[in-house]
């Protein structure tokens, strides 16, 4: 069993996240209160992030990275007053941390972007998916939900309901995003002319060892995608809604960028940088 003592969900925290950004970066709040920042776009790949600055460039959209020392190496859109939080690395721990810093700055909307393997047969290098739950096979979100709990509330049933993943997922743990905000998301891509796939996603932190066995069983339960972050994001996000008694709004958004079958892993993470920069630099200049 997961965490070792499943009683805590039902505990406070300790540790408090606007204490830590206060003892590292005081300046941080000063700057998020006086620029009023609305949204934060996670990105997980610094090549990503460099080449959507480019895109802004490009498109005469002007952003700073002079920003306080606790968000180096992130970008800052006055215009739209959102951030491109990036350079943190990746997985479902330091997103984690990222979100809960950003929650205690006031941030309530978050898009997450970045790459999947695929697990659904129909689905190529450079399609568009995005997740309307996951599949928990990581160890943060465990800390913040509890599972077993939540499968036997009328919530989960409406949310299995809402988000169109089927009644034979039901035995796995899972979390989902703001499915109203990820289907204005969808809406919004469609929009901009982009072909969008959305359905099940599982997140795993053991890149690795994903093996045969999972492979099937997942594909068989009609999981499209894998990746590191998107359960925990969500179970953050659930969490910290409750308890500060607000929306924390998410939403993912993957580009395919690796076939993962049961025989063989097919990498192609570079070819799928082109159309995620254009669905962030896209999204980004029509926030708001």
């Amino acid at each position: 069993m997961y965490p070792n003592l499943p009683q805590k969900t039902t505990f406070p925290s300790i540790t408090n996240p606007r204490k830590i950004i206060k003892y590292y970066s005081s300046d941080t709040f000063k700057f998020f209160k006086a620029n009023k920042v609305e949204r934060a776009y996670l990105v997980f790949s610094k090549r990503l992030f460099n080449s959507t600055l480019e895109f802004l460039k490009e498109h005469n959209m002007p952003y700073t990275l002079d920003l306080p020392s606790l968000l180096k190496g992130s970008a800052f859109v006055p215009s739209k007053r959102v951030i491109i939080r990036a350079n943190f690395g990746f997985g479902a721990p330091v997103t984690a941390i990222v979100m809960e810093e950003l929650i205690a700055l006031g941030v309530q909307e978050f898009i997450f972007v970045g790459m999947a393997g695929a697990i659904g047969l129909n689905l190529n290098v450079g399609d568009i998916m995005v997740p309307t739950a996951a599949i928990a096979d990581e160890g943060t979100s465990y800390h913040y939900v509890d599972y077993e709990k939540m499968k036997g509330s009328p919530e989960f049933n409406a949310l299995i309901d809402q988000s169109g993943i089927g009644d034979k997922t039901k035995r796995f743990n899972i979390t989902f995003p703001d499915l109203e905000f990820t289907y204005g998301v969808v809406k919004k891509l469609r929009g901009l002319g982009f072909s969008v796939k959305t359905g099940l996603n599982w997140t795993t932190d053991a890149p690795y060892r994903e093996t045969p066995l999972e492979i099937e069983t997942y594909r068989q339960a009609g999981v499209l995608t894998v990746e590191m972050e998107a359960s925990a994001i969500f179970a953050v996000a659930q969490y910290r809604s409750k308890q500060l008694k607000t929306r924390i709004k998410t939403a993912g958004i993957f580009v395919i960028s690796d076939i993962v079958d049961v025989k063989e892993h097919k990498p192609a993470f570079f070819d799928s940088i082109p159309v995620l920069t254009q669905v962030l630099g896209h999204l980004i200049m029509r926030s708001g």
